[in-house]
C-alpha cells in the first residue's frame, strides 16, 4: 500500500484540511495479461492550459505513445469547447509514432472546455466497425480539470463501463479534486491520479501504466484504525460517511 499526504486550503471555511491518500497494490495487480490494449486518448487543449499544463499534457501523451507496442491500438484527439480527432483508431507501430508525436508537438491551449463532449468523442472514436470488444479498452482523458463535476459526466462514463471500456483521468493540477476521486469510486474499472511534476507523468504512464490500465481486483475493503486523528470524511470509498 502507497501512502500520500496533501495540505489544501478550503475554499469556503478558508481554514487548513489535511487530506490523506492510500493506493492499495496486490502482487498480482499490474501484470501485464495475454490480451492486448485499445487505447482512445483525450488532451485537453482549452486555454486553462496554456503553459506548464500544456507542456506536460504533451510529454505526458509521448510518453505513452512510445510505451504501447505495435499490437496495440490507439485513437488520439483534442479538446475545448469542441472535440477532434487527431488520430483516427489504427494499430501502433514505430513508423505512425513518429507521426502521433509531430502532431501532438505542434498542439496550442486555447478557447474553453466541453469535458463531456471530448469523453463521447474518445468513445465513438474506439466503437466502430474495426474495434475488438474482446481487448481491454480505455479512455484515458489528461485535462486539468477546471470543469466542474456533473452527473451526466458521471452517468456516461458509468455507461460505457458496462461495455467493459473503462476509464483514466489524469488531472495536471497541484489540487487534489475530491469530486473526481468520489465519482471514479463509483464507477467500475474507473481511477484517476494527479500529476503536479514532470516526474510524475513517467511514474504514472511509464514505470505504472499496468497499474494505471489493467484492473486485477474491484469491491475490495480497507479499515483504517488510529487513535492520532479524527477521520472527518472519506473519499473515494463508494460510501457515504465513516464507519
Amino acid at each position: 500500500m502507497e501512502i500520500s499526504f496533501a495540505s489544501i486550503k478550503n475554499p469556503i471555511s478558508n481554514e487548513n484540511e489535511v487530506w490523506l491518500g492510500t493506493l492499495l497494490k496486490s502482487k498480482y495487480d499490474g501484470q501485464k495479461i495475454d490480451k492486448l490494449i485499445d487505447l482512445s486518448i483525450v488532451i485537453d487543449v482549452s486555454g486553462s492550459m496554456t503553459g506548464l499544463r500544456i507542456d506536460m499534457a504533451k510529454k505526458s501523451l509521448i510518453q505513452l505513445i512510445q510505451k504501447l507496442n505495435d499490437e496495440d491500438n490507439i485513437a488520439i484527439s483534442k479538446f475545448n469547447k469542441l472535440s477532434q480527432p487527431i488520430f483516427t483508431y489504427q494499430k501502433v507501430s514505430d513508423s505512425k509514432k513518429t507521426d502521433y508525436i509531430s502532431e501532438i508537438e505542434k498542439l496550442k491551449a486555447q478557447g474553453g472546455a466541453d469535458i463531456l463532449n471530448a469523453f463521447k468523442q474518445a468513445y465513438n472514436l474506439m466503437t466502430g466497425e474495426n474495434c475488438n470488444k474482446n481487448k481491454i479498452r480505455r479512455i484515458i482523458i489528461i485535462t486539468d480539470m477546471e470543469d466542474s463535476i456533473d452527473e451526466k459526466l458521471a452517468e456516461f462514463c458509468e455507461k460505457i463501463s458496462k461495455e467493459n471500456i473503462y476509464v483514466s483521468i489524469l488531472g495536471i493540477s497541484y489540487n487534489f479534486r475530491s469530486d473526481m476521486a468520489e465519482m471514479t469510486s463509483h464507477i467500475k474499472g474507473a481511477n484517476y491520479v494527479v500529476i503536479r511534476e514532470i516526474d510524475d507523468i513517467k511514474k504514472y504512464l511509464v514505470e505504472d501504466f499496468e497499474y494505471l490500465c489493467f484492473q486485477n481486483a474491484s469491491n475490495l475493503t480497507l479499515e483504517v484504525t488510529t487513535p492520532y486523528v479524527k477521520i472527518e470524511r472519506i473519499v473515494g470509498s463508494g460510501k457515504e460517511g465513516v464507519e
